[in-house]
C-alpha cells in the first residue's frame, strides 16, 4: 500500500522516514531504498542522522527529485546533455534571432530590444514545460482560449518559439531540466527503466509540480512509495497551496494518514500553529514568548536582531545551536553573516563557495573590465590592486597610483607614458598594460577563452600556490581553495566555449563587455565544492529549504509588504486573466492567487519553527509598509501581552533600561532620551547623570562648555555637544594634557567617532561581551610574540631550529590563553579552542616570514626592545628601557605630550627600526600623507627623542601583519631602505633627508591641530575615510544617515 502521511503545521515525518531508511541499511537493503528531499539543507541533515545511526552499515540513497529524474533518463539510455543557464540563454537567443530573420515574429519584433526580453520568454517556456505541456498541446490550449478572448498573434509566436526550441534541443542532443522530466516520464511509460530500488520515500514536497506528480504516478506500480506532506484538512488559509498536491496524490491511489499533533512547545506558539489565518478566534496571551520588532531597513534590522541574539546567548537563555533565522530570500540578507561576525557570533553556513567570489576570477573580470573600458585610470588601478596581479607582476600598486596622479590618464597610451616615469615597476607596468592592450577588441567565445587560458598558464598559479604553501604563507585550506578555483576557472572556460558551440553561436563576435556578461553568468553557477555544514552557529534558512525544521528560538526577518509575502511582477506576455483562462483549460501557469497562497504557507512554516520563542521582524518607514503577516500575528494575541519594539535609524538601544546589559547601551539610551528634549523623565535624568559622571571621562565637561560658548549656545545632538544646563550641572573641569597615539588617530579618522568612543565611551566593556573578539586576538598575538622573542633578544633565528621555535610559540599561546580565560577576557573557552587552531596557523606563517627576514641579505636586524613604553607607568610586561617621560612637542608655544608603547624595536648595529604589529591589514604610506596614520611616525619621533644615543640612527618604522605574514607602510630613510629586505623593491614611503624632516614637521603640526580641536570640543561629523560597515557611532551619526538616505533618495533633516 502507498501511504500519504499528512502532518500538522510545524511537524514532519522526516525522522520516521530516516529511521526506516536506517533499518533498511542495517538489514542490507540500503541500496534498494531511496529518499527524496527538496533541498541540500535537508539532505545533509538526514545524511548526518543516517551516518550516526548506520555507522558501519550500508548507507541508503538520498537525493533531490531532479537527481532521480536524471538517473531514470540515464538508466533508460538517454545521453542528453543538461543545459547550463548560459547554454539555455544562448539557445533562446539563437531561436529568436532565426525566427525574426524569417519574419515569423511580427508581434515580438517591436519589443526585442526591451531589457529582459530573452529572459522573460525563457521564463514563460519554463512555466509551460513545467506544467507538462508539449508544443502541440499548448497550441490546442491557445486555440481553445481564442474562443473566449479571440486569437492573438502572440499565441502563434509563442508556439513557434516553443516548437523550434524543442527541435533545437533534439538536434543538438540537449535537455533543460523540464525536458529531462519529459524524457523520464516517457522512459517510465515505455518500461525502459530497470529498477534498482524497491522502496521510495518522499517528504517536505508540500507542493509538487504537475511533472513531479506524473513521475510519482508512473513509479507507483513499480515501487512501494511513502510520501509525507504538511497538510491539515479544513485549513485553507494555511494549506490552500498544498490542496492540489493532496488531491492529486489521493486521486492517484495514495492512502491518506492524518497524524496527530505530537510536538511540545509553549502555549502561545501552539496558539499560532493552531489558529493562524483562522477567523473567529479569541485573542490569547503570549506569555512573553512572542515579540514583534519594527525597523526601518534591512541594515538596521540585521543589527538589531543580531544584537538581540547575542543578548540571549550571553544571558544563557539559548545557545547558538538553538537559534534559527528565517528569511524569504537569502540574497537580500547576504550581509547577515558579516553582521554576525561584527558581533562575534559564528554562523552555520555551507562551506561550498562560488567561483564568482574567488580572487582569481575577480582578477580576470577586472582585466576584462579594463579592456572594455579602454584603460581608464579607475579600471586599471582596480586591476593593479588585486593581490594576484601584484604577486604575478611584482607591481607596487600604491606607488603607481601615487605617480598616476601627476598625469591625466584616459587610456593605454597614457599608462605606457607613465611607465616611463616610474623609478621602479616601469617595465612591469609596461608589460602588464601591453598584455591587456594586446587582447582583441572583439572575438569569438573560443578566442576569448583561449586568451584567458594562455594568460593563466603563464602565471603558473599551481606552482606558486605550492611554493607559498611550502613556505608557510598559505594553510592547507587556502591551498585547496586556490587550486580548486584555478581548476574550476579552466573548466568554466572550456564549458563556456562548448555552450557557444552547442548553441550554434561559435562564430558570433563578442566585445569584451559581452563576453564578460556571459563569463560572469556562467561563474555564478560554478561551485568549488565543500564539506558538510559545520554546526555550532546561528542557522540562516528560507522556509522553502527548511520545511519541518524546528528550533527553540526563531527569528523571522524581512516582513515588509512586497518582500514577504513576495510580490512578483506580472508577466507582460500573459496577464492574470489570460493565465486563469489557460488554467481552466488544463495549462497550469502561475497565477497571483496561487503565488500568494504559497507565500501564506511559507510564513506559516517559518512561524511554526519556533518551539519556545518567536520574534517577528517587520520593516516600516515612510515608503515601506509592514507585511500583512505581522497583523495576522498581532490579531491572535491581546495587545497588552504582546511585546512590541520599534527602532528608528538613530535608535538601536533597548527602549527599557531594565534590558540594558552593557555600558555603551546605557550611554546610548540615556543620551537619546535627553538630546534635544526640554523635559525628560526622572529615570532618564538619573541615568544620564550616572553616564556623564561614571562612564565618560572628566575632560568632556571642559570641551562641551568651550564649544557651546564658541557657538554662542547653539548645539546639535549630532555634533557631540550636550546642552549647557546638563553639562554645567554634571561635570568638573579638569584636563590631563597627555594623549595616546591611538586617540589622536581616532580623531584624525573621524572626530565624531572619537567623541562617541572616547568621550561617551560607547565601546566600553565591549571586549568582555565578546567570546573571542578582534581585541582579544590582538592581545594574544602581542603577548605571545613578546614572550617568544624575549627568549631570543639580539639573537638571529635560524631556519634549522624552526620546529623548536614553533613549539615555543605554541607553549606561549597556551599560557596566554589560560591567563585570559581565568581573567574572563575570553568568555567561552570552548569557542576559543576553535579560534586557537586559526591562531596557530597564523603564528606558523609569521614564524616562516620572520625567518626569511632575519636570514636575508643586507642589514641583519634582530629584536632588541619589546613593548617599549614612553610616558606611561612602567609595568613588569614592559621593556626595562621604558621611560615615564613622554614624547614632547612644542608647537606655537604650546607643549604637547604624547604617550604610547612600541611593540618592537629591531637593531642592526647602530641602525634601529620601529615595528608595530597589526593583525591583518597594514596602513599604507598614503594614510600617513593623508594624516590618518600617525603611529609609525610618532613612534619614530619617540625613539629618536628618548632612546637613541648620538651614535644611533632610526632607519624607519612600519607595520607587521601577523596573519598576513608581511611588512608594509610607514616611513623610511631612502639611503638605508635598500639594505632592508621588505623595503628593497619599494619606493613609496622612502624619503630622503629633506623629505624625512618635512614629513615629521607635517605630523607634528597635524597633531597640534588635533589637540587644539579636542581641547575646544570640536567633534564634528567629518570622516577622513569611507565609513566602515561597523562603527560605534553608526546609529546616531548624521553622515551614516545621509549615506543611507542617498541610496534611497530620501532627504535627511537636521
Amino acid at each position: 500500500m502507498h501511504n500519504l502521511y499528512c502532518s500538522p503545521l510545524g511537524e514532519t515525518v522526516r525522522d520516521k522516514f530516516a529511521h526506516s531508511m536506517a533499518d533498511a541499511g542495517r538489514y542490507g537493503a540500503g541500496q534498494e531504498t531511496v529518499y527524496l528531499l527538496p533541498s541540500i539543507y535537508l539532505l545533509k541533515d538526514v545524511r548526518k542522522t543516517l551516518r550516526m545511526a548506520n555507522d558501519g552499515h550500508e548507507q541508503p540513497k538520498l537525493m533531490l527529485f531532479d537527481d532521480l529524474v536524471t538517473e531514470i533518463v540515464r538508466a533508460a539510455g538517454g545521453r542528453q546533455r543538461v543545459m547550463s543557464r548560459v547554454n539555455r540563454q544562448l539557445m533562446m537567443e539563437k531561436v529568436l534571432e532565426d525566427l525574426a530573420a524569417c519574419g515569423r515574429l511580427p508581434y515580438f519584433s517591436s519589443i526585442t530590444s526591451f531589457p529582459g526580453y530573452v529572459g522573460t520568454v525563457n521564463a514563460l517556456l519554463t512555466e509551460i514545460k513545467r506544467s507538462g505541456t508539449l508544443p502541440e498541446e499548448f497550441k490546442v490550449a491557445a486555440e481553445a482560449a481564442a474562443e473566449a478572448r479571440g486569437w492573438q498573434d502572440k499565441d502563434s509566436e509563442v508556439f513557434a518559439i516553443y516548437a523550434l526550441y524543442q527541435e533545437r534541443l533534439k538536434e543538438y542532443g540537449l535537455a533543460d531540466m523540464e525536458e529531462m522530466y519529459f524524457l523520464a516520464i516517457e522512459a517510465l511509460m515505455e518500461g525502459r527503466w530497470e529498477l534498482p530500488y524497491r522502496q521510495l520515500y518522499i517528504s517536505e514536497f508540500d507542493i509538487l509540480t504537475p511533472m513531479q506528480l506524473e513521475i510519482v504516478r508512473q513509479l507507483r506500480p513499480l515501487l512501494k512509495i511513502n510520501i509525507g506532506i504538511m497538510y491539515e484538512k479544513n485549513r485553507p488559509g494555511v494549506f490552500k497551496a498544498v490542496e492540489p498536491t493532496y488531491a492529486a496524490l489521493v486521486g492517484a491511489g495514495f492512502n491518506p494518514i492524518f497524524l496527530p499533533a505530537r510536538r511540545e512547545s509553549t502555549r502561545s506558539l501552539k496558539h499560532v500553529r493552531n489558529n493562524l489565518y483562522s477567523v473567529g478566534i479569541d485573542a490569547g496571551s503570549t506569555d512573553g514568548q512572542i515579540k514583534v520588532v519594527y525597523t526601518p531597513n534591512p541594515e538596521k534590522e540585521m543589527a538589531v536582531i543580531v544584537r538581540q541574539i547575542k543578548q540571549m546567548v550571553l544571558k544563557n537563555e539559548f545557545s547558538l545551536e538553538d537559534v534559527v533565522v528565517v528569511v524569504r530570500e537569502k540574497g537580500r540578507y547576504a550581509d547577515f553573516p558579516r553582521v554576525c561576525f561584527d558581533y562575534n557570533l559564528p554562523v552555520d553556513l555551507e562551506s561550498t563557495e562560488c567561483l564568482a567570489t574567488q580572487p582569481l576570477f575577480n582578477m580576470l573580470t577586472a582585466m576584462l573590465e579594463a579592456k572594455a573600458d579602454g584603460g581608464s585610470r579607475e579600471m586599471v588601478l582596480n586591476v593593479l590592486k588585486n593581490p594576484l596581479v601584484e604577486a604575478a607582476f611584482g607591481i607596487d600598486a600604491e606607488a603607481v597610483e601615487h605617480r598616476s596622479l601627476e598625469l591625466v590618464i584616459s587610456g593605454w597610451t597614457e599608462w605606457l607614458e607613465l611607465a616611463g616615469f616610474l623609478e621602479s615597476d616601469g617595465a612591469e607596468v609596461t608589460a602588464f598594460c601591453s598584455l591587456i592592450n594586446s587582447w582583441p577588441s572583439s572575438g569569438w567565445c573560443e578566442q576569448w577563452t583561449a586568451v584567458l587560458g594562455t594568460f593563466l598558464q603563464k602565471l603558473n598559479i599551481p606552482a606558486k600556490l605550492g611554493s607559498d604553501f611550502r613556505q608557510g604563507m598559505l594553510d592547507l585550506c587556502a591551498l585547496k581553495a586556490g587550486l580548486s578555483a584555478f581548476k574550476a576557472t579552466e573548466e568554466l572556460m572550456e564549458e563556456l566555449a562548448d555552450d557557444f558551440l552547442i548553441g550554434g553561436q561559435q562564430d558570433r563576435l563578442l566585445s569584451a563587455t559581452e563576453f564578460l556578461r556571459y563569463f560572469r553568468q556562467a561563474a555564478a553557477e560554478k561551485k568549488l565544492g565543500g564539506n558538510e555544514r559545520e554546526n555550532g552557529g546561528v542557522k540562516i534558512v528560507t522556509p522553502a529549504e527548511a520545511r519541518g525544521v524546528t528550533c527553540r528560538a526563531t527569528f523571522v526577518l524581512g516582513l515588509a509588504d512586497g518582500e514577504f509575502p513576495r510580490r512578483e511582477r506580472d508577466s507582460w506576455l500573459y496577464d492574470e486573466r489570460e493565465r486563469g483562462l489557460f488554467k481552466d483549460l488544463g495549462l497550469e501557469l502561475m497565477t497571483a492567487s496561487f503565488r500568494r497562497s504559497e507565500e501564506d504557507l511559507y510564513f506559516a512554516v517559518a512561524a511554526a519553527m519556533a518551539e519556545e520563542f518567536l520574534v517577528i521582524s517587520a520593516m516600516e518607514d515612510v515608503e515601506t509598509m509592514p507585511s500583512p503577516y505581522v497583523d495576522e500575528i498581532r490579531r491572535l494575541f491581546l495587545p497588552e501581552t504582546l511585546a512590541v519594539e520599534r527602532y528608528t535609524v538613530s535608535d538601536i538601544f533597548p527602549s527599557d533600561y531594565q534590558y540594558i546589559y552593557a555600558a555603551k547601551e546605557l550611554a546610548g539610551r540615556a543620551l537619546c532620551d535627553s538630546f534635544g528634549k526640554k523635559k525628560t523623565s526622572f529615570e532618564a535624568r538619573t541615568m544620564l547623570k550616572y553616564v556623564l559622571t561614571e562612564i565618560v571621562d572628566n575632560d568632556f565637561m571642559r570641551r562641551v562648555v568651550a564649544e557651546a560658548e564658541r557657538l554662542g549656545g547653539g548645539v546639535s545632538s549630532y555634533n557631540g555637544i550636550l546642552t549647557n544646563n546638563i553639562a554645567a550641572a554634571t561635570w568638573k573641569e579638569s584636563f590631563l594634557g597627555r594623549y595616546s597615539i591611538s586617540a589622536l588617530e581616532d580623531y584624525a579618522v573621524c572626530p565624531f567617532n572619537y567623541f562617541a568612543s572616547r568621550v561617551l565611551k560607547l565601546n566600553e566593556w565591549e571586549e568582555k561581551e565578546e567570546e573571542a573578539g578582534g581585541d582579544v586576538i590582538g592581545t594574544v598575538y602581542h603577548e605571545v610574540l613578546a614572550t617568544f622573542l624575549r627568549s631570543h633578544l639580539g639573537i638571529r633565528l635560524r631556519n634549522e631550529n624552526i620546529e623548536q621555535y614553533y613549539t615555543e610559540l605554541v607553549a606561549a599561546l597556551d599560557a596566554v590563553s589560560n591567563r585570559l580565560i581565568k581573567a574572563k577576557g575570553i568568555v567561552s573557552p570552548k569557542w576559543w579552542d576553535y579560534r586557537r587552531r586559526h591562531l596557530m596557523q597564523a603564528l606558523r606563517r609569521w614564524l616562516n616570514f620572520e625567518l626569511m627576514e632575519e636570514n636575508s641579505e643586507g642589514l641583519a636586524f634582530t629584536p632588541a626592545w619589546l613593548e617599549w613604553g614612553f610616558g606611561l607607568p612602567v609595568t613588569n610586561d614592559m621593556d626595562e628601557a621604558s621611560t615615564v617621560t613622554p614624547l614632547t612637542m612644542m608647537i606655537d608655544g604650546n607643549l604637547i605630550e604624547v604617550v604610547g608603547k612600541v611593540d618592537r624595536i629591531d637593531r642592526a648595529g647602530d641602525i634601529l627600526v620601529v615595528v608595530d604589529y597589526k593583525r591583518k591589514n597594514c596602513p599604507q604610506f598614503s594614510a600617513l600623507k593623508q594624516g590618518t596614520d600617525l603611529q609609525a611616525a610618532l613612534y619614530i619621533m619617540a625613539v629618536e627623542q628618548l632612546l637613541c644615543s648620538a651614535n644611533k640612527k632610526v632607519a624607519g618604522g612600519g607595520y607587521y601583519s601577523v596573519e598576513g605574514g608581511k611588512k608594509d607602510g610607514g616611513m623610511w630613510r631612502s639611503e638605508l631602505a635598500g639594505e632592508i629586505r621588505h623595503r628593497a623593491k619599494k619606493n613609496t614611503g622612502n624619503l630622503d633627508g629633506g623629505e624625512w624632516l618635512e614629513m615629521q614637521d607635517k605630523v607634528r603640526h597635524h597633531v597640534a591641530e588635533i589637540v587644539a580641536s579636542i581641547k575646544t570640543g570640536r567633534f564634528f561629523v567629518r570622516p577622513a575615510i569611507e565609513c566602515p560597515e561597523y562603527c560605534v557611532a553608526k546609529e546616531i551619526c548624521r553622515n551614516r544617515q545621509g549615506l543611507a538616505a542617498s541610496e534611497t533618495g530620501d532627504e535627511v533633516n537636521g
